[in-house]
């Protein structure tokens, strides 16, 4: 509402034309439209454009409806009690299914089961590395093992590979005999005497070129008993599950002494690889 008229005629005992225009300074002679506060004549006040500015002391309380939004509408509620989500949720151990939930009461659980993760049933819906590595090992199983005791029990099947050739067999003398020229393993023997005596066979990690019964040192020595009645025979059996490494070869002689070079007879059997 402008605050005064444009052209204002007063006739009577005395009158003036007050001309003015709207948005424009108030003549010293306007006249002014005002208002009382019940004691007092006060001025109405009215914006740039012209419109009435209204104050209102004590605003009423308002229902506020519609769509919030946090980030142009912030709201604080303390902990976020009063906020659920828009599905139902599970508290920790008191709620049921249909129990509103709050945000934070649903952060806390998340933030409780890692803390405190229980236990669960694992399925193997893939192949891992290691499975990978015990399936190509299935094929060097010989046998059925016991979990205990970490032992062989049974044989599922026959091996066509993998294990020992065949064993060296011979009757044995003085005369150095060359098992295996290169490195070998040897797993075991068995050795009948059939002399009256007790006899020696010398065991050197050589190839035989690099072996002289009687001057070069065998790496071990092992004694065979003599019969006592010098006719049936007496020996000795040796298995070796982990065998004994020969680096540079395997060569033998069956002799009296056990360092000498008096020849003598035995009959051998060397297991070895």
């Amino acid at each position: 509402m402008p605050n005064y008229f444009n052209k204002l005629k007063i006739t009577g005992n005395g009158g003036a034309i007050l001309d003015g225009a709207p948005g424009a300074a108030a003549p010293a002679n306007a006249l002014q439209i005002g208002g009382t506060d019940g004691t007092n004549l006060r001025a109405l006040l009215t914006s740039t454009t012209g419109q009435l500015h209204v104050i209102v002391d004590t605003a009423p309380s308002t229902a506020v409806t519609g769509t919030f939004f946090q980030a142009t509408q912030p709201v604080s509620i303390a902990d976020g009690q009063g906020v659920t989500l828009g599905a139902k949720a599970d508290a920790k151990s008191t709620a049921t299914d249909t129990t509103a939930v709050s945000i934070m009461q649903v952060l806390k659980e998340i933030s409780f089961m890692e803390q405190t993760p229980a236990s669960r049933a694992v399925t193997n819906g893939g192949t891992f590395a290691v499975q990978a590595a015990l399936n190509a090992e299935t094929t060097k199983v010989i046998g059925t093992i016991n979990v205990a005791s970490g032992q062989v029990v049974g044989l599922d099947g026959t091996k066509t590979s993998g294990g020992m050739g065949l064993p060296y067999s011979a009757s044995l003398t003085g005369t150095k005999a060359q098992i295996k020229g290169s490195a070998g393993q040897l797993y075991g023997w068995t050795i009948v005497n059939n002399g009256s005596a007790l006899c020696y066979v010398q065991v050197f990690n050589k190839a035989s070129a690099s072996v002289t019964v009687g001057t070069t040192a065998p790496d071990f020595v092992i004694p065979i008993p003599a019969p006592s009645s010098g006719t049936n025979g007496a020996g000795i059996a040796q298995t070796l599950d982990l065998g004994i490494a020969m680096g540079t070869g395997i060569t033998v002689a069956c002799t009296t002494t056990r360092t000498g070079s008096t020849t003598v007879t035995c009959d051998v059997l060397f297991y070895y690889n």
